[in-house]
């Protein structure tokens, strides 16, 4: 009976965090593009930094300014994570960090990558950082 007890115990402890609602790579895309980084850190922090996971990866690359080091964070998580919900943003990551750097033949194995591996993938989606703040482009243009 004190088994019994104990496996059930272990299986309701274990299945705990597998049902906890975790943000999806869209999710954590928005909170960057309305710059609340410290939400960011917050899901980095209920996310486990010890442990490099698929989404600690990507918001340790979105929240680093060094573009080396970011590229590194995404390189990282398609390597153990190649099947993950946030590899398409990683491979939008790298795609944006080649063309910045110049390096045509990455960014275009990116692409090929995502087309290949996520045919139907919303690559598109992860392109677009630009400020969401919910005001039109006249309305910032304004003085």
């Amino acid at each position: 009976m004190k088994i019994l007890f104990k496996a059930l115990a272990l299986i309701v402890l274990i299945s705990i965090p597998a049902f906890s609602q975790v943000p999806t790579p869209k999710e954590i895309f928005e909170v960057y593009k309305q710059e609340n980084h410290d939400e960011l850190k917050k899901i980095l922090g209920e996310s486990g930094e010890k442990i490099d996971t698929d989404i600690s990866l990507y918001i340790k690359a979105l929240l680093t300014s060094d573009g080396e080091k970011s590229a590194a964070f995404l390189e990282l998580l398609i390597q153990r994570y190649p099947r993950s919900e946030f590899t398409v943003a990683a491979y939008a990551g790298l795609y944006l960090y080649y063309l910045a750097t110049e390096n045509f033949r990455k960014a275009n194995n990116c692409v090929f990558a995502v087309e290949n591996e996520f045919p139907g993938a919303d690559f598109e989606y992860f392109l677009d950082d630009s400020v969401s703040s919910g005001e039109t482009d006249e309305e910032i243009q304004q003085p």
